[in-house]
């Protein structure tokens, strides 16, 4: 599995897929590969501190992500007509500040955050400077099958049915609990600016979201300042919404709001 970012070269719409927090840029390729077999432009960059292991996040602001997606939208404006935004988790709460600052043709959020769903999150600044990281996988359930899909982006081919492997994924994966303020942080943020974006918006959302809570997609249909807006549910699928099981569904609808809002550049 690759961790860099890449560019599939198409037409003159570009689509700028962007990745989660500790995610990494093969997370959106099945909405890449879909696009681009249908004539766009693709770019999905690799945001900073990841692409590897999530300690590398350690003493990265938030300011860092936003100002590299900013980047990553101007190099495809550069070679396109128009652009739409399209991220998963952190990557749609950061779209949402593009389409504040960029002119997007669309915007597109799958499960992005835009508040802190569970109050013991609230106490990460506190342990920010007497404990430098969490241990996501020390308890993890490792029959959950989206458990497994993210450990093993971490660590292609490993034995996750191994009680010594599990262990030690366990002990090694750490997430610095500086990186989880700073995307709080991005979070409150956004949250303020939601009101100010103008582009269409499609907000898709996941029922069975344990990641973002479900009723944070309902605060951001409300708060897009955008007059043409939709939100869509689906019902079976959780957090990673190209990775479920109605993964075909999500694709389908993406694809078929990019016609929609760039319908005049294609020609």
């Amino acid at each position: 599995m690759s961790h860099d970012a890449y560019t599939l070269d198409g037409g003159p719409v570009g689509a700028l897929l962007m990745h989660g927090f500790t995610g990494r840029p093969d997370e959106m390729r099945p909405l890449a590969d879909a696009l681009h077999q249908r004539g766009y432009t693709v770019h999905a960059p690799v945001l900073p501190g990841h692409g590897g292991l999530p300690e590398a996040l350690l003493g990265v602001p938030w300011q860092a992500w936003q100002r590299s997606a900013e980047r990553a939208f101007d190099t495809l404006s550069a070679r396109c007509r128009q652009v739409v935004v399209v991220g998963q988790s952190m990557g749609g709460t950061l779209g949402i500040l593009v389409a504040t600052r960029r002119p997007a043709a669309g915007l597109v959020t799958m499960a992005a955050p835009l508040q802190v769903p569970d109050w013991r999150a609230r106490l990460v600044p506190l342990f920010r400077p007497v404990l430098p990281y969490w241990y996501p996988y020390k308890f993890a359930d490792w029959d959950d099958r989206m458990v497994r899909e993210a450990v093993l982006s971490f660590a292609p081919g490993a034995d996750l049915d191994d009680p010594t492997t599990r262990q030690a994924l366990g002990d090694q994966i750490r997430i610095p609990f500086g990186a989880l303020d700073e995307l709080m942080q991005l979070v409150h943020y956004t949250r303020r600016r939601t009101p100010f974006v103008s582009a269409p918006s499609l907000v898709l959302q996941g029922r069975q979201d344990r990641v973002t809570h479900p009723g944070d997609a309902n605060l951001l249909y409300g708060l897009l300042g955008a007059a043409q807006k939709e939100l869509v549910w689906f019902e079976q699928s959780g957090h990673l919404l190209l990775m479920d099981q109605e993964r075909d569904a999500v694709i389908e609808r993406v694809a078929a709001f990019v016609t929609a809002v760039t319908s005049g550049a294609r020609a």
